[in-house]
């Protein structure tokens, strides 16, 4: 802190290495902006006058307040993209002439434009394009200028959002098993579900808001059937799709991301990407022989979409399904033969034994039959 010879204060700032003064209004002014980090020392009374910087340590002589020599120059400002800049404007007490540049880098080099033509009054910024730039203010004409606001408008160029992945899973799906992880092995099967809950991802490197629209097509077909309403503004990137009512096989879903919302027509930007295959299945398997001889009982079952997941068995009613495997010993058809040596869980007599099937999709079909 430091007051001059006419009372007037100063105050010297840390981080961006200015100094402020205010009045009796409480209206504060920039008076020095210096390189330096921080204000170390002001001296601002008598015939030699200094301002202190440190980080590094930096003196400067003050040879003037104001008059015609005085120049501000703004930080670098960053439209965050490419950016076409409009009308420049401020507000100022007094005339003052102003000035732009731009360049694509964040410290100002040799690539940057030069300083535009002065403006002396608001105009259309004359800099070309780019993402950063600059505004100068000379107070050459008036040693009493005071510059207060300063407006640099700018559309920035429109970058396309990028779906980069879209996932489908039934809805009770459980996580999925980390990497390198061991897969459980028995347990019960999650119940199916015919809601399939479709989720993706989104590159949006502008940040607009984007609206989604989805789609579905039997996999080898190209007729395409919407998801999403045609007024219904989808901006969620997750989705419960209802399958019930859909013929059983292998689907795709496209799912479109587009940023019309805001964005006039000819700026606009869509981009879709499909997902792998979708397996729609609400059906059973069914069996298509099933018998028992001794303590053996054999047979084969088959589901329209596959493959067959699960044979196990419960004997008398009781809620207690031990598994078994299929005759070639892995569960990767949609038919499936089994030979089930049920000795070892079976009493001698006469016992009534269930046989129940499950498919991939949770859907499961329940045989007795009869073991002697």
């Amino acid at each position: 802190l430091a007051v001059d010879d006419d009372g007037r204060p100063y105050v010297g700032t840390g981080v961006e290495g200015r100094v402020y003064s205010v009045d009796e209004a409480h209206t504060s002014t920039l008076v020095a902006d210096t390189d330096e980090r921080q204000i170390g020392a002001l001296l601002l009374t008598g015939s030699k006058r200094v301002i202190a910087g440190s980080d590094p340590p930096v003196v400067h002589e003050v040879r003037g307040m104001g008059g015609p020599e005085s120049v501000w120059t703004s930080k670098v400002l960053d439209a965050g993209l490419r950016a076409h800049f409009g009308r420049l404007i401020w507000r100022a007490t007094g005339p003052i002439d102003m000035s732009t540049r731009s360049g694509n880098t964040q410290v100002p080099d040799k690539t940057w434009s030069d300083w535009s033509a002065p403006l002396g009054a608001p105009g259309k910024v004359t800099s070309p394009a780019a993402r950063f730039s600059q505004v100068r203010a000379r107070f050459t004409r008036d040693s009493g200028a005071i510059l207060s606001q300063v407006t640099l408008p700018f559309v920035t160029d429109n970058l396309r959002a990028v779906v980069t992945s879209v996932d489908a899973t039934p809805k009770n799906t459980p996580p999925a098993v980390k990497d390198n992880a061991v897969p459980s092995s028995g347990g019960e099967i999650e119940k199916h579900a015919s809601v399939v809950k479709i989720s993706w991802k989104v590159d949006n490197p502008d940040g607009d808001a984007l609206r989604y629209r989805l789609s579905y097509r039997l996999d080898g077909q190209t007729t395409r059937r919407d998801l999403t309403r045609p007024d219904e503004v989808l901006t969620k990137t997750e989705y419960e799709w209802e399958t019930a009512s859909l013929p059983e096989g292998p689907y795709r879903v496209r799912v479109e991301a587009t940023d019309e919302g805001v964005n006039p027509p000819d700026r606009a930007f869509k981009h879709s990407l499909e997902s792998t295959v979708i397996i729609v299945d609400n059906t059973p398997p069914v069996f298509r022989t099933l018998s028992a001889q001794g303590r053996r009982i054999h047979g084969d079952a088959v589901d329209g979409v596959g493959p067959i997941a699960r044979i196990d068995v419960a004997v008398d009613g009781h809620n207690e399904w031990r598994p078994f495997l299929p005759l070639d010993g892995v569960f990767d058809e949609s038919a499936e033969a089994f030979d089930l040596d049920v000795a070892s869980i079976v009493p001698a007599g006469n016992h009534l034994v269930a046989v129940r099937v499950f498919d991939q999709a949770g859907n499961f079909t329940v045989r007795d039959i009869e073991v002697k």
